[in-house]
Order: C-alpha cells, then structure tokens, then sequence
C-alpha cells in the first residue's frame, strides 16, 4: 500500500514540475518551490524510482515505459546542460580580466585553505559572497593571501579583490535576506562597473520582485562596460531573468565548457551562480571548478573589456 501510494506521489510531483517548466516556470510563487526542486536531473531520478517501486506490481511495460522515460529525461537534461566546446585560448593582454566568482559557504572549508584556493585561479577580481565579515579578522586573511590587491568587504558577506582599483563601493539590501554590492573598478586602465549579487535562498520567497529592484543599478556609466556576479539562487531558465537577457549576455551560454549547474558539490544539479556582461565585454570562457572547499562550484570567467565600438554587439 505504501509503495503504491509513494509511486503515485511521485509520478504526480514529477508531471507537476515538467509541466511547470514546459509553461509557467516560476512566474506562480505558489508553485515555484517545486519548480525550483525538480530539476531535469531529479525528474528523471523521480521517474526512475517510481519505475522501481511499481516493478511486479504492473504489467512489465509500464515499468520499461518509465524507464524509458527517466532515461530520456535524463539524456536530454545533461544534454542541456555540458557544453562540448573547449575555452577558446588566446594571448592576454592589457583588455583580459579573469574573474572568479565564489560562495564560500560561509568558510566550512576552512577560511585559510579556502583563502589558498581561490588564490590559485589566478584572478585579477573575485568576487566572493558568503566570505565572512568585515572583521579585522577577515581583513587580514584577504591581505595575507591576496598582497597588494584592493579589497573591501562591504557587508553582506560579500568581498570583493582586485590587482586593480575599487572605487564608490556601495552596499544595497533587497527584498528578504538578499543583498547587492555595487562598485567601479579601474584595471590596466579600463573602467567597468560592477555589481556583486546574494539573493535569498528560501524557495519559498518571490525572485520576481528581488530580481527586479536589481535592474536600476544595472543602468550604470554610459559607456562603461558591466559585470553582473554572484550567487543568485534561481536557475538560468527562470522566467525571471528576461529582461537580464535582454540587455546584458549570459557568460556561460556565451561560452561556457562543462557543466553549466553549480550546486551542490558533489554533485550539482542546478545553475544558480551566474555571471552577465554587458555587449561591450567579450567571454571568451567560463568554466565551472569543483572543489571540496564549498558547496558551490568555482565561476572562472575570462573576458575581454572591447572598446566602444563593440557596443552593439549582439546579445544571446
């Protein structure tokens, strides 16, 4: 009886959450918390138990339709999901800016080694969120790890360091437990705004209205290339993020390789760290790092700050 019972609910919930994200998505606050949870990935697993759990209790056909199912969901999601394509490598120059863009996860990694690994990218700016206080303490892990960088830890738990120079750092609160950092950064003379991102994680609290009181602090300089990072917990095919796509490209779809969800380590089923420039910026990769130092993948983006000219590039 419970078997029965149990493969029922599953099958509901698993026709319930394809449904929503063949129509709707997460535009219904009511029902996005089972969008947020069912992914493709837990779709098809959802499928696939079920599948195991009616074995010998229906005819034999039902099961291989199931198994057939959750496959395919299986295949398609993952399909969806790993991009193929090799980073493009090129010579860096004084336009290049790699960046690195973390949550630390509060540091259950151990502060210093997760100090020592984001150290090892390489990267001209991180952007780290959930990186600890403003404390003295915090201060002089960032020095000791990251010599002659700009840092500043404007609150939130949101860092920002850089070879280069910040300048009208300012911090934002949003809507529930979500916070932004908005900053102007100078590197081997280039200027570009930033805006570091922590949105609230409770699947149960509207995106909507969050992801929209971000949208007047991306109307930065005029002419000045920006960059939009961080831990927004919502993945990329939220019905939420198209007017981000509108003006400003997605760096992993742009040019992503591996695979494209972020958390959680071990195992990542969803894309909820991102990072969006503006059309004056070229990706030219963004790869997404395991490490056992968080539960969330490291985002290494390169890009190339273009001039001008390069405005009206197109966007995807």
């Amino acid at each position: 009886m419970f078997r029965t019972f149990a493969t029922v609910v599953l099958l509901c919930l698993s026709v319930l959450a394809a449904a929503l994200r063949l129509t709707v998505r997460d535009a219904l606050p009511w029902l996005a918390p089972i969008y947020y949870a069912f992914p493709s990935p837990v779709i098809a697993a959802t499928v696939l138990l079920a599948a195991v759990l009616m074995h010998g209790r229906v005819r034999p056909t039902v099961v291989r339709a199931l198994l057939v199912g959750g496959l395919s969901i299986a295949v398609a999601g993952l399909s969806a999901e790993v991009k193929g394509t090799p980073c493009e490598s090129g010579p860096a120059s004084a336009q290049s800016l790699r960046v690195l863009t973390w949550n630390l996860s509060h540091g259950y990694g151990g502060w210093d080694a997760v100090a020592e690994r984001a150290a090892a990218v390489d990267a001209d700016l991180l952007v780290l969120i959930e990186a600890g206080g403003d404390s003295e303490r915090f201060g002089q892990l960032w020095r000791k790890h990251f010599p002659g960088h700009d840092i500043s830890m404007p609150g939130g738990g949101i860092t920002l360091v850089t070879r280069g120079r910040l300048a009208e750092v300012r911090f934002h609160e949003l809507r529930g437990r979500s916070r932004a950092v908005t900053a102007q950064l100078v590197f081997n003379g280039r200027n570009v705004d930033i805006i570091a991102v922590d949105l609230d994680s409770n699947p149960f609290f509207a995106r909507g209205p969050t992801i929209a009181g971000l949208t007047p602090l991306t109307h930065g300089r005029d002419g000045v290339p920006m960059l939009i990072a961080g831990d927004f917990n919502t993945p990329l095919d939220s019905t939420w993020f198209v007017e981000l796509k509108s003006r400003f490209k997605h760096a992993f779809s742009r040019a992503g390789y591996g695979l494209a969800a972020t958390w959680p380590v071990p195992a990542p089923i969803l894309a909820i760290d991102h990072v969006w420039v503006s059309p004056e910026v070229e990706v030219r990769c963004e790869r997404h790092v395991w490490t056992s130092r968080s539960d969330h993948s490291q985002l290494v983006t390169d890009l190339v700050v273009a001039s001008k000219s390069s405005r009206d590039a197109d966007i995807r």
